[in-house]
């Protein structure tokens, strides 16, 4: 790595510049589809921009809007995150792709898309066995990517395009791909036969998205190619770790949204997915989207939360209930008229922390007397 004569990194200077010339090197790396640069930008745009100076200088540019529709999942989560930290104070085009990148990034965040064009159907799932052994989920069969296209829009993202096909094909084939916005950044492994492999795999070995390689090689060999092609790409698939830190990052940055009232931004329509990430187990920490969901202004992440609460047991539903309760302080009672039976009887049968819990919400509802009362005096 880069250091001067003091030991100062290339971060320290990118540090330094500001905010108007990160910006203006995350619009060149995304220009030229340099995916390390990108995210390195957007990593030093994120310590140094604020709500008021986010877009300062930039001439009506919005380098982290495009960043967001950049095809390469951790530079749009980078991006989106670097825009909600700044907690953006007005309105400009694109604000609203923030809020569902964040949401996405709770859940599912290291899943990995592959889609293999062949006209071969054996040829396709020996192919597919490898990528499926390397964790992608790999797309139906297409002949084409015009056949493909409808398929490779219902993902979050494309990692990696694996084509058998001539090699007379090859580069028309990676044009197309480069002009597909959605797909520019997308590595493309090409499988020739062995000699227009060995006519075209110089011309692509500075390309660091695309490879040409024999379909004649084996199972380790696929592997392999696929692998070194993905990490000079985009820096490898997201790992597990990662994964689970962008979750991380992305509740912190939804929870300052919505505690500081959002800005530009509006938190609440993230509900429905982190409703989903809490139900559905794909959540790292459901109980950190609770804590999110509790302070989110909509009546149904409040109705979701008394939901979990009620279908959990043990300290777990003693904190949902406080959660729930938290919501109702803040918002005031959203509950339906289902759930405040259930509570009552809850605050009738439950002992210890768990009936503390539901006394606790049910006075933060400020129920009628003549619902409690019958519980405090036994009848």
């Amino acid at each position: 790595p880069f250091t001067d004569d003091l030991g100062r990194s290339a971060d320290y200077f990118a540090l330094a510049a500001g905010n108007n010339i990160d910006q203006r090197v995350l619009a060149r790396a995304l220009n030229d589809r340099d995916t390390r640069l990108a995210l390195r930008a957007i990593d030093a745009v994120s310590q140094v921009a604020g709500g008021s100076t986010l877009w300062e200088g930039l001439e009506g540019s919005r380098p982290l809007v495009e960043a967001m529709l950049y095809p390469n999942r951790r530079v749009q989560y980078d991006a989106a995150l670097a825009v909600g930290g700044a907690l953006p104070s007005e309105a400009f085009a694109g604000d609203e792709r923030v809020i569902p990148l964040l949401a996405s990034a709770v859940r599912d965040v290291d899943a990995r898309y592959a889609q293999v064009l062949s006209t071969d159907q054996e040829v396709y799932q020996g192919v597919r066995s490898v990528l499926d052994a390397m964790g992608y989920r790999v797309l139906p069969r297409y002949a084409t990517l015009t056949d493909a296209r409808d398929s490779i829009a219902e993902t979050p993202g494309l990692d990696l395009i694996v084509a058998v096909t001539k090699g007379s094909d090859v580069e028309a084939l990676v044009d197309q791909v480069r002009d597909t916005p959605e797909l520019a950044a997308t590595p493309v492994l090409a499988l020739v036969s062995r000699t227009d492999a060995a006519a075209l795999s110089a011309r692509y070995e500075r390309d660091a998205l695309a490879s040409v390689r024999p379909i004649s090689m084996r199972a380790n060999e696929l592997r392999r190619a696929a692998e070194v092609l993905v990490e000079g790409a985009s820096g490898g698939p997201i790992t597990e770790n990662e994964a689970k830190a962008y979750a991380a990052r992305s509740l912190k940055a939804l929870r300052d949204l919505a505690i500081t009232g959002g800005g530009s931004l509006d938190p609440s329509t993230a509900a429905p997915a982190l409703i989903n990430a809490m139900n559905d187990g794909t959540a790292a920490d459901p109980m950190q989207v609770a804590g999110v969901l509790a302070v989110i202004d909509a009546e149904i992440a409040q109705v979701a939360l008394m939901d979990q609460a009620l279908a959990a047991s043990g300290s777990d539903r003693v904190a949902l209930l406080g959660l729930t309760a938290h919501s109702v302080k803040r918002f005031g009672a959203r509950l339906e008229s289902r759930q405040i039976d259930r509570l009552i009887d809850l605050v009738a049968s439950a002992q210890g922390d768990e009936g503390t819990a539901a006394a606790a919400l049910a006075g933060a509802l400020g129920l009628p007397n003549d619902r409690l009362l019958p519980l405090i005096i036994g009848d």
